[in-house]
């Protein structure tokens, strides 16, 4: 696909023809949906079933009112800084108040025949240590209302701070 934004359009549509007509489909690989979507076959090929599968990123609820007219107080840059860089104020804003991660969500939803959460994208904060226990089934401790959903989490907590180190993943059992 061309971009990820344009994959999230029509990707669903194209899994399901490929799927039918025996070939293979497949996102641009190196970016995090194409590897974590490369980590969801990995896992159902071994036998394990998906509980959930996302990504991490910095985020806190106070980013989601964040406009692209004050994003670069949160990077540490001037507005003039970032325009002599070349940066996009309205990019560079979506990587902060969830936009990027909800796209990257559903083109990872799309790609692996997840589901999403009605509600949106929620960012549990979780580390790479705790995604076992998070990302798992409400029914069994975690935050989960059903398996098989593409999610996000934060390594990043308002009142505890800096979590353990996360990264795209996939939450899984026998």
């Amino acid at each position: 696909m061309v971009n990820l934004e344009a994959g999230v359009l029509v990707d669903l549509e194209l899994v399901r023809s490929a799927s039918q007509a025996g070939v293979a489909y497949s996102m641009a690989y190196g970016d995090q949906p194409a590897l974590v979507s490369e980590m969801v076959d990995w896992a159902r090929a071994t036998g394990f079933q998906v509980a959930a599968a996302g990504k991490g990123t910095k985020y806190l609820p106070a980013y989601h009112h964040v406009t692209h007219n004050d994003v670069w107080s949160h990077y540490g840059l001037t507005p003039s800084e970032a325009a002599r860089a070349g940066m996009n104020p309205q990019m560079f804003n979506s990587f902060l108040d969830g936009t990027k991660s909800a796209i990257e969500a559903a083109a990872m939803a799309n790609s692996c025949g997840l589901d999403v959460p009605e509600a949106g994208v929620a960012f549990p904060p979780c580390g790479v240590d705790d995604l076992a226990h998070i990302l798992r089934p409400a029914n069994i401790g975690g935050s989960l209302i059903a398996t098989g959903w593409s999610r996000s989490s934060r390594p990043w907590s308002a009142t505890v701070g800096p979590c353990s180190a996360t990264c795209a993943g996939v939450s899984m059992w026998f």
